[in-house]
């Protein structure tokens, strides 16, 4: 019924995954995932994008039977380089994937929305909630995963957009 894509980037489950998948269960969408980050404009090209989409975030992915048995599904795996810099996968992927699909008029949705953090933080711009507002995504939002890159991320890198205390009382 669904394909799950996903990988080794985080720590869970912190909370039943039964309320995440009865949650998704409920929402009529072609793919899902646990998080997003918010559209950017930004000088790197996406793919054939000339901003950042809107995207699901890649280490987790659900993907149901409409669209995984989909040519579209098909082609765009087999069209789909490997990448051996991180940075152009997800520059080329990550970035790319939801938008590809939703254009091919597939419909998606995250578990844990995060739109109304868009614009709190300096800069004014989305963040990739999943590292920089790990409290608020565990314990208000249950998010069931912490992702492994918080306990590796540099303390500058936290401290350009927070006080650096949501992995702390996260844990």
């Amino acid at each position: 019924d669904e394909l799950i894509l996903c990988n080794d980037s985080f720590y869970g489950p912190l909370y039943p995954l039964g309320e995440m998948f009865d949650a998704m269960n409920a929402r009529d969408v072609d793919f899902w995932g646990i998080t997003a980050h918010g559209k950017m404009k930004d000088k790197i090209k996406h793919g054939p994008y000339l901003y950042m989409p809107a995207h699901i975030q890649s280490y987790f992915t659900a993907i149901r039977r409409r669209m995984h048995t989909s040519a579209d599904f098909k082609e765009y795996w087999s069209q789909l380089p490997y990448y051996q810099d991180i940075q152009q996968l997800i520059n080329r992927h990550e970035t790319v994937f939801t938008q590809y699909f939703h254009d091919k008029g597939f419909t998606w949705s995250v578990y844990i929305n995060t739109e109304d953090l868009d614009g709190i933080y300096p800069n004014n711009r989305p963040l990739s909630y999943c590292f920089f507002d790990t409290y608020r995504l565990i314990a208000e939002r249950r998010s069931p995963v912490i992702k492994r890159h918080c306990f590796g991320r540099k303390y500058k890198c936290q401290l350009e957009f927070t006080n650096g205390m949501h992995l702390r009382r996260a844990i």
